[in-house]
């Protein structure tokens, strides 16, 4: 199902009701800056999110027993094969 979301004076935007949990594949690396103790995802390697954040942009990823808000833009939807 889609629902529209207005953005903008002119601009109408869709987007799909999303289903959870989704596995995604890091487009860059996460954080950046990859400074701290934290987590830190490459390209490439795919990842478990479990669902939208309240975080404007952010989706939630379950990783090692601990959440994360990353933001969106970092991930891809991992192709299915459809048999």
């Amino acid at each position: 199902m889609n629902f529209p979301i207005c953005e903008g004076p002119n601009a109408l935007i869709y987007f799909q009701d999303e289903r959870y949990p989704q596995t995604r594949v890091m487009k860059m690396p996460y954080p950046e800056d990859a400074s701290g103790d934290g987590p830190v995802f490459c390209k490439g390697e795919t990842v478990l999110v479990v669902g939208a954040s309240q975080r404007r942009g952010h989706l939630i990823v379950e990783h090692k027993n601990h959440t994360l808000h990353v933001p969106f833009q970092f991930m891809e939807l991992k192709p299915t094969l459809n048999i």
